[in-house]
This record gives structure tokens, sequence and C-alpha cells, in this order.
């Protein structure tokens, strides 16, 4: 029987008019004129036939005839798919004036070695020089029988050098891929390389669906889809005509209605039942294993999941491995919507069963986050809050407050009340993150109930209060009571009682003593695994060197903190952060400005997870350092953010008073001095009242008071140089002096001899400026001490000039110098072009890179191993001659890489 053939199943489909350009994957393509086979293989809606039609409709029909075979079910009968394939391989031999039946006497029945090898000598006969042949076999998903892939392979194993073969399916063809790849015979195009990156997401909402979205918009939309163009047209669609373009792209999941019904009749509905049930019982997972499926299941699956893993992945059901082992898997995340919504929908009861379970399952693992959030979201409060309370502690110890936080938050009041533990841990919590103290007084008093009191442990909390009011007496007085009347084995809470008692030590005035017993502190909170306090105690021991004018080894120990503060898997802790940004603060001192920024940011990154009061003095760091860059804009923005945290904190005035303190400062480098005169006036600064400061030794005695006193006023002289007033400025120098340099550190008399240097030069006493210059030179030295100099301004830089080619610190002042133009702005576009153009891969990794994903977070949005990511970005360091992640993003800004 002759079959009757349709002439658009062998067209290939004409390009969309309006299409985005993707020359990337078109060259990729290109390629496919080396290779036997060409796959590309990705789930339903990722663009292969318009990208295939695209490449077609470009290639030169004299140099590359084309031939293409859209597949359906039907073409499951062997005869029927060979009148096609015969069909199309006899369009192909026309320009080359062959005909592939001159020879034989009709298309048999069936698919014989014999007729495919006439088949293929049809195109071995022609004569060189021969056109490159490419046959493309589109949804060849939908071929199930046998008989078809074995002729397919043996095809595949015999083509002639001049015939090449490409074949678009949503999965897996079982055809001899390995055999080929291993030979370098397969071309392969896959999801990841398929995804559209945010810049072509926008072209297609521009160009292609004509709206006009914000590139945060944009953003949001390729993030949540994934790249997925199937998921980036609903979504245009569903644009088109709504009336809050904002509240439709927060709220765009799997469960709209377009997606709902697309991947309902496009994948779902496509399935075996078996398949459809386990999709649905593992939908309310985030990461999948098999044996967490097989729990889920109960075992219903005869084969167990593993299999049904295996399965997915080689279909493309929207299935990703996390790790190169393919133990665990994560669908995508539009997918993952759809598949829980349906759940919802069709079955909620079950829904909530499967969250329980899986909430046993990750409790037995040990995997007590992953426990709470599935019994958080089977409603299960009660099972929930148990195994809060079994791990609130393990949580705090390793700084990671904002998962505690999200806990507490999502708990009826009912429940927390019942718990008086985690009202203890709630109220910690609390005051870290800024709340105000009556609610974590309340938590408190919750937790103070007979029935869950602990001997001392609410001192322990009041201690630590006490410590952020710098109330250093009724600190230590805390502490003490509380070492006193917890039980041994209550090693965290004590642990936290020794740093508060060593804390305040420091802070009452006796920095040399301090140190010791903080290290005590730290070894006792190692012992008791109080990561969080140890760190903490080590990066204080650093900050009392820094107060001491001992950089370098401050420097040391912040590092050692720095190497403390990793979970198992080797990953910065969110504590982490407070290292990072006392190593922010040396670097700028150093005049290492980049890598400042670099410590800062990512210090700040890390501390806003443990509590925002971390972030205060990170974010005055900050506002020093861009100051230091040039960058006056950031530097502002910076200050402004400290000033939120502190008005954010009602603990004490303390944190007021610095950042008012350091946003005076601020102005007078940026030349703004009404900022630094308004400050002066509220803070009441005058000789009467600096003269009674020195007199009161109870303020005086005080580290943090006394440092922070001493700090204004030399703000404030540095005001009055800049006023013009010197001998005034330098009557108050001569107050200050003697208290500054009785305290056996650099630090503070170093900024003396260097602000009389200006007022000296003020007055017209140039070579008494050059000694006060010299001394501070002296001081400076031994620490490597830089922005002390070069903040001071054009005074003491031209006065480094003149000394530079005498004395013995001239090297030190030419190290001075060096640093002292500021670098640009990061925000300064700068188009120098690369000796080596980055892929387009490599651009992927970029934008993830600047947008603060981790090589983990980068690895599994792009669906490659780690070890992939971690090549790429080594090739990003090297092209844009960098050494981190900062540098290269700024580097890429410079360049036009990068918004």
């Amino acid at each position: 029987m002759s079959h009757i053939l349709l002439s658009t199943k062998i067209a290939a489909p004409a390009p969309r008019p309006e299409l985005v350009p993707r020359p990337h994957l078109l060259a990729r393509l290109e390629r496919a004129l080396q290779h036997r086979l060409s796959l590309v293989s990705a789930p339903a809606g990722f663009g292969k036939t318009t990208l295939l039609s695209a490449w077609a409709a470009s290639l030169d029909p004299i140099d590359t005839p084309l031939a293409w075979i859209s597949l359906d079910e039907g073409d499951n009968d062997p005869a029927r798919f060979l009148a096609y394939l015969v069909a199309a391989l006899d369009k192909l031999l026309v320009s080359s004036g062959g005909d592939i039946l001159q020879d034989s006497p009709a298309v048999p029945p069936s698919l014989g070695e014999n007729f495919l090898a006439h088949l293929l000598n049809a195109f071995n006969e022609i004569g060189q020089p021969s056109p490159a042949f490419v046959l493309i076999l589109d949804d060849y998903h939908l071929i199930t029988a046998e008989p078809l892939h074995t002729a397919l392979a043996f095809l595949i194993d015999h083509l002639p050098p001049n015939l090449h073969l490409v074949i678009a399916s949503r999965t897996d063809p079982p055809l001899p891929l390995a055999r080929l790849r291993a030979r370098g015979q397969l071309l392969e195009l896959r999801q990841a390389d398929l995804r559209f990156t945010p810049e072509e997401a926008g072209l297609f909402f521009s160009q292609v669906m004509h709206l006009s979205l914000s590139p945060e918009e944009t953003a949001a939309l390729a993030a949540r889809t994934e790249g997925w163009a199937a998921g980036l047209q609903l979504a245009a669609i569903s644009l088109q005509d709504h009336p809050d373009r904002e509240s439709f792209i927060a709220a765009f999941t799997g469960s709209h209605p377009f997606i709902l019904d697309y991947l309902l009749e496009e994948v779902l509905q496509r399935q075996p039942a078996h398949i459809q049930q386990f999709l649905l019982s593992t939908a309310i997972l985030d990461q999948l294993s098999a044996p967490l499926c097989d729990h889920l299941l109960a075992n219903e699956s005869p084969t167990g999941a593993q299999p049904i893993l295996q399965y997915l992945e080689c279909a493309n059901l929207f299935l990703a491995p996390l790790d190169d082992q393919r133990q665990w898997y994560r669908y995508h995340h539009l997918f993952a919507d759809f598949l829980d919504a349906h759940l919802q929908q069709t079955d909620p009861e079950r829904r909530l069963k499967l969250h329980r379970e899986a909430a046993v399952w990750y409790e037995r693992q040990g995997m007590f986050e992953e426990a709470i959030e599935h019994a958080l979201q089977a409603s299960d409060f009660h099972y929930a809050a148990n195994l809060m309370a079994r791990t609130a502690e393990a949580t705090i110890k390793r700084s990671e407050l904002t998962i505690l936080l999200g806990w507490f938050q999502r708990l009826p009041e009912s429940v927390l009340q019942e718990h008086a533990s985690l009202c203890f841990y709630y109220a910690w919590v609390l005051l870290l993150f800024g709340y105000p103290f009556e609610e974590a007084r309340a938590r408190l008093e919750q937790s103070e109930r007979p029935a869950g009191r602990l001997p001392g442990q609410a001192d322990v909390l009041r201690a630590f209060v006490a410590v952020f009011q710098n109330d250093v007496l009724t600190a230590a007085e805390l502490a003490n009571r509380a070492l006193r009347d917890l039980p041994a084995e209550a090693s965290f809470l004590r642990s936290v009682a020794v740093w508060v008692r060593a804390v305040s030590l420091a802070w009452d005035g006796d920095i040399r003593q301090s140190i010791p017993a903080l290290e005590a502190a730290a070894q006792y909170s190692l012992q008791a695994g109080n990561i969080m306090i140890a760190v903490a105690a080590v990066a204080h021991q650093a900050e009392m060197l820094t107060y001491l004018g001992e950089l370098r080894q401050a420097h040391d120990l912040y590092q050692r903190a720095l190497r403390m503060a990793v979970d198992s898997q080797g990953r910065n802790l969110p504590v982490a952060g407070i290292p990072l940004i006392g190593l922010g603060e040396l670097y700028r001192e150093w005049g290492q400005l980049a890598q400042a920024e670099e410590a800062l940011l990512k210090g700040l990154e890390l501390t806003k997870q443990w509590g925002q009061i971390g972030s205060l003095d990170g974010y005055i760091a900050l506002a020093l350092t861009c100051q230091a860059r040039g960058d006056e804009a950031r530097a502002r923005q910076a200050i402004a953010e400290a000033r939120q945290i502190a008005e954010m904190f009602d603990l004490s005035t303390f944190d007021d008073r610095l950042v008012d303190l350091h946003a005076a400062l601020l102005g007078i480098l940026q030349g703004d001095l009404s900022l630094a005169i308004a400050w002066q006036a509220r803070a009441e600064l005058n000789p009467q009242a600096l003269q009674a400061a020195l007199r009161d030794r109870s303020q005086t005695g005080i580290l943090t008071n006394s440092l922070l006193l001493e700090f204004e006023y030399l703000v404030w002289i540095r005001l009055l140089v800049e006023e013009g007033r010197n001998a005034f400025a330098l009557q108050m120098l001569d107050m200050l002096q003697p208290r500054v340099t009785s305290q056996a550190r650099q630090t503070g008399p170093l900024k003396i001899h260097l602000l009389r240097c200006l007022a000296l030069h003020g007055l017209g006493q140039v070579e008494a400026a050059l000694d006060e210059l010299r001394t501070a030179l002296t001081l400076g030295e031994a620490q490597g001490h830089v922005r002390a100099f070069l903040d001071m301004g054009p005074v003491v830089i031209s006065l480094l000039h003149e000394l530079q080619p005498r004395g013995p610190q001239s090297a030190y002042i030419t190290r001075l110098l060096s640093a002292d133009a500021p670098l640009q702005p990061l925000s300064t576009p700068s188009r120098q072009p690369l000796f080596e153009a980055l892929s387009q891969r490599e651009l992927e990794v970029l934008r993830l890179l600047a947008a603060g994903l981790s090589n983990q977070q980068i690895a599994a949005q792009l669906v490659v191993a780690p070890s992939t990511v971690k090549t790429h970005i080594n090739h990003l360091y090297r092209k844009l001659d960098v050494s981190s992640r900062t540098q290269a993003t700024a580097r890429a800004r410079q360049l036009g890489l990068l918004p």
C-alpha cells in the first residue's frame, strides 16, 4: 500500500518573523557539519524547533542542502516512516542530479538493511566537491517503535561524510549516544544551552511580545522561568492585559492558569499512569533522592524510585541532577510549582500527608532544617516546634539566625507559648535583628515560666543585652551570676556568659588583660561547639589589637576567626561576616581599597543573616572605603544604611553617636563642612565639655565611650583646622594629647601628630609641621598605615612630597604617595577591549556571579557540575585580569558587560 505524503511534513518550518537572535547557538549548530549526529534534546517549550528552523533558513541551499521531517505518532509505522525518509533524502539529491530510486524497484514495506545501504550509497556516489547534506528529524520523542530505532542506528553508523543527521527530541533517543560521544561524532545542545539569558529574555519581551519591562522585571521573570521559552511566552501573554504588572511578576508561578494548562496537556497527561503518580507524589520536595522518594511512595513502585529518576532525567521531564553521582535531583521551578498546585487541587489531604512523611524521613537522617520545613508545610506545628526545640541551640551556635527567625514567625502563638525554650531563643533572635526591645523582653518573660525555667538562663540573655547597652558593670555581674547558677551541662549558655565577662573586661578599659580573657572564651566556646561565640571572641581580640595599633597581629587573628567560621562543607557561616568586616577595615587603612571593598561587601552579606546590628560597622567602613575610591555618592549611601540600622536598635545611644560622627567626617572629606558644623553643635563639643570629660574617670575608664569621645573630639579638631581656626585647634590638641598618649597605643597619637601637622601648616609654621609629620611617619610605618595620612588631604600629601627625597623614610613615603591617586568609582564605565572575548557560557556565569550566587547555586541554575562552574570562573578571572568576584564584577561593568 502506497502512502500519500504530506508535503508540509518534509518542509522546514518558516522561521518566525520576529525572532530573538541567538548567534551563539547558530554558531554551535554550524559545527553539526563536523559530526555524524547532532542532538537537540530538551523539555517541551524550550524552542528546539524554533532554533532549528532559524538555522535552516540561514544555510545556503546550494552549499548545504537541507531536508526536514516533522514526525508524529503515525510515523511509528515502518513503511510510512521509510516513505517520508526516502522522500526527504530524494529531495536532498535533486540539486546534485541524483535519484534514490533509479536503481531500485520501489520503496519496500520494511526497513531492511539492503535498502538502507542503497539510500546511503546514493550519497556516496556523488562526485566531488560534494555539498554538505543535512537531514533534520523533528519531534523524534514521538517515535517509539524499536525497529525504527534499530534502522536509524544503522544509518548513523554508516553515514557517508557528506550526510549529517540532526535530531530534535524531548527525550534522549535509544540510539548509541555514548559510543558516538566517545568517538567525537556527537554534537549536543541541551536544556542548559537553550535557556534564554536575561538579555535574550529582554529582547523577547520587547521585540517579539512588544512589552516594555524594566531590567529588574525581566530578570525576575527570567529567573523564575529559568530561561524556559514557553514560560516566558506564557508570562508575556498574561502580562499584555494585566492591570498590576508588579504583583503579577511577584506571584508568577507554575500555578498560573496558562502554565497549568500547558504542562498538564504537554507533559503530565502524556506520561504513563505510574510516572504521573510518581511526579505528583514527589511534587512537595525541593530535592529528590531515591531513598526519600521510596519513603514517600511507601514502596508502591515495584522497581523503586531510582529507575524512575533515571527515566525522568533521560526523558527531559524538567528534572536536573544536583551532583555528579546522580543521587540528588530537583525539578524545574515552574514544573515543581505546577505539580504542587495540581496536587493541592486534586488531593490536598495527600499533599499534607506527603509533607509529614518527608519531615519524618529527614528527621531520621538528622537533617532537621529540612524536616522542620516539611513539618511546617504539613501544618503539623507541634511536631515542627518539637523539632525546633531540638535544633535551635545548634542553629544559634552556627549563627544561622535568619533560619530561626523564619521558623518562629510561622508558628502559631498558642504553640510558641507551650515551648518555653523556644521563647528564650526567640527573644535572642529578636534582639539581634533589631526588633523593639519590648518584644524581646516579652518573649524572655514567657521563657521564665516555672515549667521551662533553667537557672541562670535569663541572666545570660540580660547580660548579652547589657553589653549592647554598653553597661559593662551590669553585664559582668549578670554573667558571673549566670556562671554560678547554670548547670555544668549547659555549655552553650555558659560559653556566652564567659564571652560576655571577657568583653566586659575589655570595655572597662583594660585592653591588654582582656586579650587572654577573650582567648579563654574562644577556647571554651570551641569546646562547647559554639562557633558563633568562638569566632566573635577571636574577632574581638583582633579589635582590641587594632585599638592598640597592632594592625598586623589583628590581621592574623581576623584570618584565624575566618577559618573557624565555616560549616562541615567548608562554606562561610553567617558569623564569618564579623572577621570579614574587620579585615575590610584593615585593608582600607593599608590602602588596599579593592580588597577592602570585597571583604566588606561579603561581610555585610553574611552579617545580615545573623543580626542586623553587626552590619553597622560594615556600612561605616564601606562608606570610608568608597570615599577613598572617589565614589562620594556610594559613600553617602553607605552611611545612610548605617543610620537606618542605628535607628532600628533602641538599646543605647552609642550607635547613633557613632553614625553621626562618621557622617560628619564624611562631610569634611567631601568638602561639605555644614554637616560637620551641625553635628558639632548637636554633640555639644567644646573646651569645657572636654575638660569635664578628662576629669571624669568613670567616663574615661570605659573603652567604648572613652574611644568614641576621643574620636569625636579628633573629628571636631579636624573641623576647626578646615575652618582655619588653627590656633584653637592646637589648644584642643594640647588638652587631649596627654590623655591619648598615656594609653600605650599608636593609633590615637598618630592622629594627634597628623592634626598638629595640619594646624601648624595652617599657621605658616612649615618646619614644625614637617617635624610632626616625621613623628607620624615613624608611628605609622611599623604597621603600614596609609589612609591615616591620605585622608588628611592635600596639605599632608604635599608635605610628603617635600620629605620624600630626604630622610630614612623615603621608601615608606613613596609607598604612601603611590596609593594617593583614588581609583575610579565602580560605576564609571571604561570600555577598554578585552584581549580575549568571553564565551556565551562565561557571560552567563558572570551575570550569576554578579548577582551574588554561590558556585553551588550557579551550578544548579545552569544544570552543570560545581567543578565546571569553577573552571568557567577561573577563565573569567584570567580574561578579565582579576582575582576575585568583586574585581570581576567591577571590571565587567567598566567594560559594559554588565549594567
